[in-house]
């Protein structure tokens, strides 16, 4: 049980005969991991207490981005006089490994953790061992006397413990200088091991600092490895400096510099470079077009994501469209695209591949940043995220977001936050709003959009209640009442005179009747707090809107063929490939029948391609795309024979209706959902037999059709253990397989 299986990975770039060149990846046994995960969520409730705001290391709700944003106002806060200041970037060497467990169990003690849990801990700590695998051989188990285990859940928070006595003493010591931003001095800034320090002199200050850094490293084990970044170009601190200087410094995987407008040239261009090389490696890969799409999600997204929500400068939009341009090159491997870029980015549920869209997951990741400002435990997370004086009130905040006139909160200068305003004025144009709905968080005080309210005295007295935005006070097209008001926010009986007022004000404000209110979703959850997966909620929020509108092209296409199809048909329709079919390839089958993305002969004359426009089979000119999977004399026939079949085989039957046959749409036939999933099935194998003999002479048949069924069960039942439905399998297909016509000859 306190074993664990060490397997090296070696680092990019680096010599594979120096041992420090590899990355040890430890496997600890199952039993170990559960245990130390209940501990680590205990932990997880109460370390925000514990710890300081510096660490956002592995902190609930804390992100790389608090830091990246904060070293980015301290520079530019220090681009004038700063003379002999320095940030000076610590990195702990062999970090987790190196903690002593004394001086471990010796911080858990003087946080008051118990001693029942820190004996649980030490449980975990007690005489662990380790192999190493390596060239398929395993050494002898070896004890370890040291460090935080790797692989456990609980080791990033236990590290965050260990590190902090050494982050209180340099932030408590007076001897060390920091940087001041209005009234605030910065000194520390930490995630897990990585440490920097904001420090105004290169000499007292960061001389002690380095010092108490020894002094802890004697009792904890920490060794740190140093270097910084000088802020004064001319400035050169003596040769036998202990520290490297650089003007450009790697921090948390973002290239930080003096100028925040070297972040093009520094992180993006790399990045650009990055994915360009990737598309041209995975150019042959025999991949569909819906795994080329999974790949750029899996292996290019993250990394992009990473770069671009660091940015602490507005991104123009060439940028993502270079990265698009190179990425479709990828997944139509350098040919004519079949679908418009808007159906790939759609949904999978909606039509689309879910191709990312770059700009949109840039604008989403930046609106995390904002949502910051809404909760806020104390000053020094604000001024992280661009105030540099004491956070204004919520109303203060949605008068600087929203930009009403006569806004208290002046607009500012600095660049972070100037971001923030431009990508919150992209995110409110994407979104549709309703002709005359008003924001339902739209203040009511000091607001010259509402110049009757703006009258009105005292208005401190309703925000020191929590009253400040229409939301709060309006409901269904009317006011509340008093007693609700009394009731929602505690409202004294002497505050009765001040609602006549409000009511009084807002009443000749809106003489035509008190406005709808409506809440944005991205709004929403923006005010919900950082939370995990808030990107892609924003994301989806900010992608949704469009997605129906870029499939009413196909829409209308079928319709011209099929008659009308109502707004539930279709979007039951579009909804077909994720829901229907288990894997990617059937799934992209059926995303290019609905939007007739294969090729006639009218596009490959169009093309150039060939001169022949006549259907392979029947011979009849100018075919179009549903005479190639429907109507053609022969398809018919094809389809009769099809629908009939099922039909003795299953007991139900299937109507030769295209919206069926072709589209999916069938929910309403077939309430019984075994036999529903079965025949959706076996037609869109009947589609895909079509489909595998696309533009040939050769015609489907009812034996391929029967063949291909045939061969796809095994996969299908495959399909259904490993996802733990054995006995489905027998309930879908068993009235198939119990039926001796089903057999080819």
């Amino acid at each position: 049980m306190a074993e664990a299986l060490i397997i090296p990975i070696p680092k990019p770039g680096k010599d594979i005969l120096d041992c420090s060149s590899y990355r040890p990846l430890s496997l600890l046994n199952t039993d170990v991991k559960i245990l130390a995960k209940i501990l680590a969520k205990r932990l997880s409730l109460v370390i925000h207490k514990i710890i300081h705001p510096d660490q956002t290391g592995f902190m609930p709700g804390k992100s790389t981005a608090l830091n990246i944003r904060r070293v980015y106002e301290i520079i530019q806060a220090h681009q004038v006089n700063a003379k002999d200041e320095a940030l000076v970037s610590l990195d702990a060497a062999k970090a987790f490994d190196s903690v002593e467990w004394k001086f471990l169990w010796a911080v858990l003690e003087q946080i008051g953790s118990g001693t029942e849990f820190v004996q649980w801990v030490k449980l975990l700590y007690c005489s662990p061992k380790a192999r190493i695998a390596t060239s398929g051989w395993t050494s002898e188990p070896f004890l370890l006397s040291r460090g935080t285990r790797q692989g456990c859940p609980l080791s990033p928070l236990l590290y965050a413990l260990a590190i902090e006595p050494l982050a209180t003493k340099i932030r408590a010591d007076n001897q060390i200088e920091g940087m001041r931003v209005a009234e605030y001095t910065e000194k520390i800034g930490l995630y897990a091991d990585d440490m920097i320090l904001f420090l105004k002199d290169t000499t007292r200050s960061l001389n002690q600092a380095l010092t108490i850094i020894e002094e802890i490293g004697q009792y904890s084990g920490l060794r740190i490895n140093t270097f910084y970044i000088k802020r004064d170009r001319e400035h050169r601190p003596p040769l036998d400096h202990p520290l490297k200087i650089v003007n450009t410094f790697k921090y948390l995987g973002i290239n930080i510099t003096r100028d925040p407008g070297d972040y093009i040239q520094e992180n993006m261009h790399p990045l650009i470079k990055y994915v360009r090389d990737k598309t041209k490696t995975w150019g042959n890969l025999p991949l569909t077009i819906a795994g080329r799409v999974n790949l750029v999600k899996m292996s290019l997204l993250p990394k992009i994501l990473y770069i671009i929500m660091h940015s602490p400068i507005f991104l123009a939009q060439r940028l993502f469209q270079i990265i698009t341009s190179q990425i479709l090159t990828l997944i139509w491997k350098g040919t004519r695209p079949r679908l418009k870029l808007a159906l790939l980015r759609n949904p999978t549920t909606a039509g689309g591949l879910a191709l990312p869209h770059f700009h949109l997951y840039y604008i989403s990741s930046q609106l995390t940043q904002i949502s910051h400002w809404f909760h806020t435990q104390s000053q020094h997370s604000a001024k992280r995220m661009g105030f540099t004086g004491p956070i204004p009130t919520r109303d203060r905040i949605y008068h600087l977001l929203k930009g009403y006139s006569g806004c208290p909160t002046p607009r500012p200068t600095n660049t972070i936050m100037v971001q923030a305003l431009r990508i919150w004025d992209k995110a409110n144009k994407l979104v549709p709003h309703k002709t005359g709905v008003i924001e339902h968080y739209t203040p009511i005080w000091e607001n010259r959009t509402l110049p009757e309210c703006c009258t009105m005295q005292d208005t401190v007295l309703w925000k020191e209640k929590g009253i400040w935005c229409l939301g709060q006070v309006l409901d269904h097209n009317t006011i509340k009442s008093f007693e609700q008001l009394k009731q929602e926010y505690n409202l004294p009986n002497h505050y009765l005179f001040r609602y006549l007022q409000l009511r009084h004000a807002l009443s000749t404000q809106y003489p035509a009747g008190y406005p709808t209110l409506e809440i944005q979703p991205y709004l929403t959850a923006i005010q919900a707090g950082y939370t995990k997966g808030m990107i892609s909620k924003l994301y989806n929020t900010l992608l949704n809107p469009n997605t129906i509108v870029h499939t009413n092209r196909s829409r209308t296409a079928w319709q011209d063929n099929t008659g009308r199809i109502d707004q539930e048909e279709w979007e039951e329709a579009l909804e077909s490939p994720k829901y229907a079919f288990p894997y990617t390839r059937e799934r992209t089958i059926q995303t290019y029948i609905l939007h007739r993305a294969y090729l006639t002969p009218l596009t490959l004359k169009h093309f150039r391609q060939t001169t022949d426009t006549i259907c392979p089979r029947c011979r009849s000119d100018n075919p179009h795309f549903y005479h190639l999977i429907w109507s053609c004399p022969i398809l018919i026939d094809y389809w009769k024979q099809i629908t009939q079949f099922i039909h003795d085989v299953m007991g139900s039957p299937v109507p030769l209706d295209p919206k069926v046959c072709l589209l999916a749409i069938l929910e309403h036939l077939y309430p019984n959902t075994y036999k529903r999933t079965a025949i959706t099935e076996l037609l869109h194998i009947a589609r895909k037999h079509i489909t595998s003999k696309w533009l040939s002479t050769e015609s489907p048949t009812l034996n391929g059709w029967r063949t291909l069924v045939n061969q796809a069960l095994p996969y299908r039942e495959i399909t259904y253990k490993n996802r733990g439905h054995p006995d489905k399998y027998d309930k879908v297909w068993g009235p198939w397989l119990e039926n001796p016509r089903t057999t080819t000859h």
